[in-house]
């Protein structure tokens, strides 16, 4: 991890869950860390040039606060190294229910899950190409972006998003391609199960979540490390990390 000691990079939902484990992994290896999370409070909001963690309140479901914040790291660190797109939600909505509450459901998964993650890419992009060095675009999908599994209740939006995260990421590798810029590498990362407070907020039932294995947010933290420590020249488009024995 030496060659991205003092480095900047974006976590977004990093007060919490895999967010916040990687955001620890990054402080122990002497990165720049600016987290990007809605629940970031006045009193957590800091700036210290010596600091080596900077948390800023963003609505990646709000398009100005996504420009506003890094319109911020622009002023105060010019450029973007590594970007981790981690904020998102699941909840238990089939996307064949009419009613008003589940349409809200939907469009807040599709605003925080994909749009965040689209529309964060598209504004670090633009600080990485300025930085004119080696930089990483990682996005978080699930194993349920490779999958829909039917398990007597429906995830559909969040089902929706993931596979959709997975596109973006292979279309703008593409696209980079295409340019011919070889500087910027993009992973997409599909975790298992994972035991994490959105894991809890589903609002699945003890006895539902008991049927499933679950792996911790530090370990798939430290897959972040292996990806970040392959040399410039390899690009994991695609790591799938599961609990053994996990069967979905």
């Amino acid at each position: 991890m030496e060659k991205w000691t003092e480095k900047t990079a974006v976590i977004t939902g990093g007060n919490s869950g895999i967010g916040a484990a990687i955001l620890s992994q990054f402080i122990k290896h002497d990165l720049k860390v600016i987290n990007l999370d809605i629940n970031v409070t006045e009193k957590d909001s800091n700036f210290d040039e010596n600091s080596k963690v900077f948390n800023r309140k963003c609505d990646v479901a709000n398009l100005d606060s996504i420009k506003e914040n890094f319109k911020w790291i622009e002023e105060n660190f010019g450029v973007v190294h590594i970007l981790v797109n981690c904020a998102g939600i699941v909840a238990v909505n089939p996307m064949i229910d009419p009613r008003d509450e589940n349409t809200e459901k939907v469009d807040k998964t599709l605003d925080i899950n994909l749009r965040g993650t689209i529309h964060c890419t598209r504004e670090a992009m633009k600080l990485m190409v300025k930085s004119d060095d080696y930089c990483m675009i990682i996005n978080f999908c699930s194993i349920l972006g490779h999958i829909i599994p039917y398990v007597g209740y429906s995830l559909g939006a969040y089902h929706t998003t993931k596979h959709a995260i997975r596109a973006f990421s292979e279309t703008i590798r593409q696209e980079l391609c295409l340019c011919k810029s070889e500087k910027i590498r993009v992973s997409n990362v599909s975790p298992g199960g994972v035991r994490t407070n959105m894991i809890i907020g589903t609002g699945l039932s003890e006895e539902q979540l008991s049927k499933f294995k679950f792996i911790e947010a530090e370990q798939v933290a430290e897959t972040i490390l292996f990806l970040l420590t392959t040399p410039y020249n390899v690009n994991i488009t695609e790591l799938t990390v599961r609990p053994v024995g996990e069967c979905v």
